[in-house]
């Protein structure tokens, strides 16, 4: 960047400080100043002009630098951006572009492009239509995702939100698909455990992760879900499918809120500004699936936005605004995750309104029966709960559940692979696990994912993944059954009868 002097003399024009109220500050002059452009003060100070008033400038700090009344300021002609270069990869960087992870400046042959774009028009668009694998089973079987797909993630503190997503990048970097994590408003140690993470699960030369902490001043925070998108739109017009996590919208909210209060905006419902919605619905529609120029294959950006609740409350303002705004959500139970679920995603209040298109006649099926199956697990349960004496065939109904949530469950670093996840609904569904106890069942899910892992299933797996429905899944669970029996109680002490 220039400095001062040089702005000053390419552009011919100069202002001065009149008011500074932190973050922002007030500029008079700068008769042709642009929405989005970088101010520079003399001491080297940088700021946003973010409104255009008939005799003021609005400028937002990006530096903690000392402002002074009557200190001037010049354009630099520049609207606000960052540096990319493929080299990003692997890299801890601040919204504006800046490594932040002690590892040198950034490497390879850089270009510039500004943080704040339109977002694709509907012609340049695709149908989802391809399937978005986050590798947790609940989802994948439940609640399935599409490529370019919106998908809000809620739920209470403390639920899990964010190790969900962690798995989601490991698996997804594995695919080849490129990673991104922004950081909104998080501590410091939140920051070092998805550094961590990434970097043991080996997703992180995959990955990106944009670092806008608590610590950070507003504008860094406010601009990371931007930073976030301009990197995401990079990659993909390259030729890859990207994922965008952005952890969390709540905090965004509530960092544009403090500056629009500052600035004396008039305040709405829970003092947010009116246009809250505007801001982060247009960051958000810089994802999808778009359209191959020229014949090419199309490429998507998947955003799983993250926004917080309180109590389990999903009517907030801010949490509703962002339904209406994304293509379903997945909400974390505070409930389910006492009763010792993970991932406590509750299905019956998760929607997913592409991801439906996406799925096989096979998927489907399998959604369909747990859905029954889970529901009136949840029904009879209840029943129970108030002394009520049950059918013995209520009885296996309420096993079954237990069963079907046995292994839905799923450890907080393991990643289930599509061929494991058909094997495992299509051996409940077959009934193979009818004899089990419940403890058994778990340790052979956990014999058939090391059997798998290691490839002493290979054959049966090309079968599983070939079968077009559940009726040929069960054929081919039926045809080598003993071959599974054995993976899978093998080693146990205590086998099933």
């Amino acid at each position: 960047m220039k400095n001062f002097d040089e702005y000053l003399k390419e552009t011919g024009e100069f202002g001065w400080v009149q008011a500074i109220i932190n973050p922002l500050f007030y500029v008079s002059g700068l008769p042709t100043a642009k929405p989005q452009e970088i101010i520079l003060t003399e001491n080297g100070s940088r700021g946003i002009a973010t409104v255009l008033l008939p005799d003021f400038v609005e400028v937002l700090m990006l530096d903690k630098g000392n402002l002074s009344h009557e200190e001037k300021v010049a354009r630099t002609n520049t609207v606000i951006g960052m540096d990319i270069s493929p080299l990003i990869l692997g890299r801890v960087v601040d919204p504006f572009g800046m490594p932040v992870d002690n590892l040198g400046p950034l490497a390879g042959e850089r270009v510039y492009l500004p943080l704040d774009k339109p977002p694709p028009g509907v012609l340049e668009r695709a149908k989802i239509s391809q399937p978005f694998e986050t590798g947790v089973m609940v989802v994948d079987s439940m609640v399935q995702i599409g490529k370019g797909q919106k998908e809000l993630v809620l739920g209470d503190q403390k639920t899990g939100k964010t190790q969900f997503l962690l798995q989601t990048m490991a698996h997804q970097a594995k695919k080849g698909t490129i990673c991104i994590y922004v950081s909104i408003g998080k501590k410091q140690a939140d920051l070092k455990h998805v550094e961590q993470y990434l970097k043991e699960s080996g997703a992180l030369k995959n990955s990106v992760v944009i670092a806008a902490t608590s610590s950070d001043p507003v504008s860094y925070v406010y601009f990371a879900p931007f930073a976030g998108f301009t990197i995401a739109e990079y990659f993909r017009d390259t030729g890859r499918d990207v994922l965008i996590v952005l952890d969390d919208m709540s905090a965004h909210a509530k960092y544009y809120r403090e500056i629009s209060l500052i600035a004396k905006k008039v305040p709405g419902r829970n003092s947010y500004p009116g246009d809250v919605f505007h801001h982060q619905a247009r960051v958000l529609e810089r994802s999808g699936l778009i359209r191959g120029k020229g014949g090419k294959k199309d490429y998507s950006i998947t955003a799983l936005p993250v926004v917080e609740t309180q109590e389990g409350d999903i009517t907030g303002y801010i949490q509703t605004n962002l339904m209406a705004t994304t293509d379903g959500h997945l909400f974390f139970d505070m409930q389910e995750a006492k009763r010792g679920r993970y991932p406590p995603v509750n299905h019956t209040l998760s929607v997913t309104r592409a991801g439906n298109q996406t799925q096989t006649v096979l998927e489907k099926e399998i959604r369909h029966h747990f859905v029954l199956s889970l529901n009136e697990y949840y029904r009879i349960k209840e029943t129970v709960s108030f002394g009520v004496e049950i059918l013995p065939e209520y009885k296996n109904f309420i096993v079954y559940g237990q069963k079907i949530e046995a292994v839905l469950n799923q450890g907080k670093r393991d990643i289930v692979s599509t061929s494991l996840r058909y094997l495992l609904c299509g051996l409940l569904y077959f009934g193979f696990f009818k004899e089990s106890t419940i403890p058994q069942t778990i340790q052979a899910k956990e014999a058939l994912t090391k059997a798998l892992a290691e490839g002493r299933l290979k054959s049966i797996e090309a079968e599983i993944l070939k079968a077009p429905n559940l009726v040929n899944l069960v054929a081919v669970i039926n045809k080598y059954k003993q071959k599974i029996w054995e993976a899978a109680y093998g080693n146990l002490q205590q086998k099933p009868a």
